[in-house]
């Protein structure tokens, strides 16, 4: 077998005649998956399986930048009204039949080559992976602009020499160091996102960008979330880090049922000291969700821990264990969240 990255030493056959038009190279590509689909791949020896999976990535590398200089001329000439579409994504998601995030990541590739054209040639002489050359643009992306394509052709330089993904994010990471000032108030993350497609009967997928901080944090929900129940807790690590969100809204859903329950307005004219124990647990449940949510929602959970009186100290995970302390001053209330009114259709 050949080393990782690496191109056999094995012999390959020659190439066909290249086709004159899009129709026969459309035609070609077809009929080549279609052999591939058909072929026995389990009576291959290792080393051809090796070569077919290699040849295949170096494909789909050059199938990235295919496709994205057809639809970046196919929106150039305005093709999507003609089918009655206003953008591009609209007219892949009709057309092609994809979901909204395979239409986005279309595009998204469209805009990707026109900022990275190094990136665009390396994948289409399929000489990086599609995903190996998001990463680099990615990155790229947090320099400055005048920076962009020097660090892209390192970048590629470097990922042509064997470099693994760990090396050249560590190479990405030391040019930004170089690149931008470390008090210029820009944590390089104007893209960061966070995306819920809603799929089948109300499941979901989730999809983002997250800054350094925000990593870090919700690694060590999962962590502290997600841990094994037991011996004979069989859940792989991605089913126990699903499940760990879950938990937390779990306990939402219980404290929401707790003042349900308890209804403290109620005790307020008939057992004051018992309203006083009801309000008490709310607020130290209140204080560790919002200290679990931080991640997801930084700017609402801040505002409610302030409102907890929950000392700046006191809003990490090693917290969560530690009480609010008793007579805590609370600030004068106000609203984390808008009101929600539910008005008749």
């Amino acid at each position: 077998m050949c080393a990782p990255g690496r191109q056999s030493a094995t012999a390959t056959p020659a190439a066909p005649a290249r086709p004159a038009t899009a129709a026969e190279a459309l035609a070609a590509l077809e009929g080549a998956l279609d052999y591939l689909n058909e072929a026995n791949a389990a009576s291959w020896p290792a080393a051809a399986q090796a070569s077919c999976l290699k040849a295949l990535e170096r494909a789909g590398s050059k199938h990235t930048a295919a496709r994205a200089a057809v639809l970046a001329a196919f929106t150039a000439q305005d093709g999507c009204q003609d089918d009655g579409q206003r953008s591009a994504h609209g007219w892949l998601t009709w057309q092609t039949a994809v979901t909204a995030g395979a239409a986005a990541g279309a595009v998204g590739w469209v805009r990707r080559i026109a900022a990275h054209p190094a990136v665009g040639r390396a994948l289409t002489a399929g000489e990086i992976s599609a995903s190996w050359a998001r990463e680099i643009c990615r990155w790229t992306d947090r320099l400055p602009a005048d920076k962009r394509e020097d660090a892209d052709a390192i970048l590629l330089g470097a990922a042509a020499g064997g470099a693994d993904l760990a090396c050249l994010a560590g190479l990405a990471e030391e040019m930004h160091r170089r690149s931008c000032p470390p008090d210029g108030g820009d944590d390089g993350f104007d893209d960061r996102s966070l995306r819920l497609d809603r799929t089948f009967r109300g499941a979901g997928r989730v999809d983002g960008d997250l800054t350094p901080e925000c990593a870090a944090a919700l690694a060590a929900v999962l962590e502290a979330l997600g841990q094994k129940a037991g011996p004979e807790d069989e859940r792989t690590r991605r089913q126990r880090d699903h499940d760990a969100l879950e938990e937390v809204w779990k306990v939402i859903r219980a404290a929401n049922a707790y003042i349900d329950r308890q209804a403290p307005w109620a005790l307020n004219r008939t057992d004051k000291p018992r309203m006083g124990t009801v309000l008490r647990v709310l607020a130290d449940t209140l204080r560790v969700i919002a200290t679990v949510l931080q991640p997801f929602m930084p700017d609402s959970m801040r505002k409610m821990l302030d409102q907890l009186g929950v000392a700046a100290d006191q809003r990490q995970l090693a917290a969560l264990d530690t009480p609010l302390p008793d007579s805590t001053p609370l600030p004068p209330p106000q609203g984390v969240f808008p009101r929600y009114i539910e008005t008749s259709k």
